[in-house]
């Protein structure tokens, strides 16, 4: 799960199979698919291997926060982030937008690798700890800004780019921060610029109501669609 985290070893992979299992075990709808061992595989070195945490803090995750519905047969909730996120997309920075459109970029070439590990293996891992944080305490529909943020900071190193070259940046971007606290302030950066991103009432329309992990006031709605 973590190939170039030496501290991820043996009995880390042992734990990883025993919280995965007892979460199928609770929700044998949902089960396993990929990309939660890498979710499970971080609460785990973040919390050193406590499993009852780890356990806990996924169903957090998973029935609060809304997070199964990522890995649901078909994909549900996940299908419907995808096009919140294109129309974000499109209303953020359009001229990417079009860009991307035009070199054929799809958003399902990087935002499943995103979306599905919680941008575990897309960002360093003290970035994604930092976006974790903010994503436990402002809720799932985050992971919309943040993707938006990114995609933004980054407009003119994308614009520049073709259709390969954009993919390839997009998918080893956990390579060549530097330094953890480099990573750290990249992080801070992110939620800082999710934080001010407007999320209009027409993208946050259609994203599944979660009550126990969602918080309203990170969006925007706007008056004359309210009315």
């Amino acid at each position: 799960t973590f190939p170039d985290v030496a501290a991820f070893n043996s009995c880390y992979l042992e734990s990883l199979r025993r919280v995965l299992r007892a979460y199928a075990v609770f929700n044998p709808t949902v089960g396993y698919c990929q990309g939660m061992n890498f979710v499970v595989g971080l609460l785990l070195l973040v919390s050193k291997r406590a499993e009852e945490e780890v356990f806990w803090v996924l169903l957090s995750l998973m029935e609060g926060c809304g997070l199964n519905g990522f890995y649901a047969e078909g994909f549900p909730v996940l299908r419907t982030y995808m096009l919140a996120f294109g129309r974000l997309f499109d209303n953020s920075v359009p001229d990417l937008a079009r860009h991307f459109e035009q070199e054929g970029v799809q958003p399902t070439d990087f935002l499943h690798q995103w979306y599905l590990t919680l941008f575990v293996t897309s960002f360093p891992l003290p970035t994604v700890c930092i976006l974790w944080d903010g994503i436990l305490s402002c809720g799932l529909p985050l992971i919309l800004s943040i993707a938006v943020s990114m995609l933004r900071s980054m407009k003119h190193r994308l614009l520049c780019g073709s259709f390969e070259d954009i993919l390839s940046f997009l998918r080893t971007l956990n390579k060549g921060v530097g330094s953890d606290a480099d990573a750290v302030q990249l992080g801070r950066l992110l939620l800082r610029k999710s934080d001010i991103l407007e999320v209009p009432f027409k993208v946050r329309h259609g994203l599944p109501r979660i009550s126990s992990c969602d918080n309203e006031d990170q969006y925007v709605e706007e008056d004359t669609e309210a009315s």
